[in-house]
C-alpha cells in the first residue's frame, strides 16, 4: 500500500460508520513496532452493510471487507450483480446446483467455488466486466472482444485452500 491509499481505505471506513455500519475489526493505519517504516492498514471487517452504502459500491483497494445480509440465493446474486463493478466473485457452498448457479448468474469476470479470491489466477483470458478494468481481454484475437469470459475455480476438497504463493510453513 501507499500513503494515498491507506487514506482512502481510512475514508471509506469513515463513511461507512457514518452511514450507520458498525467497524468490527480494524480500521486504522499500523504506524508502530515492524510497521513503523511502511505504510500498513489493519485487516478491517464492517458489518450491518447495506447494498446502498459507499462501501458496498465502490471499489476500496484496501484491506477492507464488507458483510450484507441477506436471506436468499437469490438475494445474494441480485446484491452483487446490483454494482458497477465485476472484477471476481467467490462463493462457498456445498451445494453444487447453488456453485452452478453462481458460475452462470454472478457477473463477474472471475468466479470462485469454495476459495478466495486471492489473485492468483492461471494464465487464462481475464478481465472484469461492467465498470471494472479496461473491457478488453487480452490474447484469441478480435472474436473475443464481442465475448464475454467467465473464468471459472471449483475445489471439491471441502477444504480451505492456501494459495501456491502462500504454501512457506
Amino acid at each position: 500500500m501507499n500513503a494515498g491509499q491507506i487514506e482512502t481505505s481510512k475514508k471509506y471506513v469513515e463513511i461507512a460508520a457514518d452511514e450507520g455500519a458498525t467497524v468490527l475489526c480494524g480500521g486504522h493505519s499500523l504506524t508502530h513496532g515492524c510497521y513503523a517504516k511502511g505504510t500498513f492498514f489493519e485487516p478491517t471487517v464492517v458489518g450491518g452493510v447495506t447494498p446502498e452504502m459507499r462501501i458496498a459500491r465502490e471499489e476500496v483497494f484496501g484491506p477492507v471487507v464488507s458483510l450484507i445480509e441477506f436471506d436468499t440465493f437469490e438475494q445474494g446474486v441480485k446484491i452483487a450483480n446490483s454494482i458497477d463493478y465485476g472484477l471476481s466473485t467467490s462463493i462457498y457452498t456445498k451445494n453444487v446446483n447453488r456453485a452452478f448457479a453462481a458460475m452462470r448468474d454472478l457477473e463477474s469476470g472471475i468466479t470462485y467455488i469454495n476459495a478466495p479470491t486471492i489473485g492468483a489466477e492461471v494464465h487464462l483470458p481475464f478481465g472484469g466486466v461492467k465498470q471494472t478494468g479496461n473491457g478488453h481481454r487480452e490474447g484469441l484475437g478480435a472474436i473475443d472482444f464481442f465475448t464475454t469470459w467467465k473464468a471459472v475455480y471449483i475445489d471439491y476438497s471441502d477444504k480451505l485452500q492456501r494459495a501456491q504463493i502462500d504454501n512457506a510453513e
